[in-house]
């Protein structure tokens, strides 16, 4: 039923090979950090310059879950003002 402020769509069922591919994903800031978390040297950490202590916050929550999801543990510690953290995994 088309609404009141634009008409009906056209429908049309179409061959899979006349679908344009999807544009390539970019990867999230988490991505790519636990990639780097994960090829560090034991005893050594990833240090990380936020433009604010909430985005910390955000990637950080996101860090763990990927971590967890691995049966990983990783570990963080951040400056007083929050927006500079550290990450590591850490042996269970």
């Amino acid at each position: 039923m088309p609404s009141h402020r634009y008409g009906k769509p056209v429908i049309v069922v179409v061959k899979m090979d006349d679908v344009p591919e999807p544009p390539p994903r970019n990867g999230s800031i988490a991505d790519e950090l636990y990639v780097q978390i994960g090829s560090l040297k034991l005893g050594t950490a990833l240090r990380v310059d936020f433009e604010s202590e909430k985005h910390a916050d955000y990637v950080k929550g996101k860090l763990r879950s990927k971590a967890k999801k691995d049966k990983q543990f990783m570990s963080s510690s951040r400056t007083a003002d929050g927006k500079t953290r550290f990450f590591w995994l850490e042996k269970l």
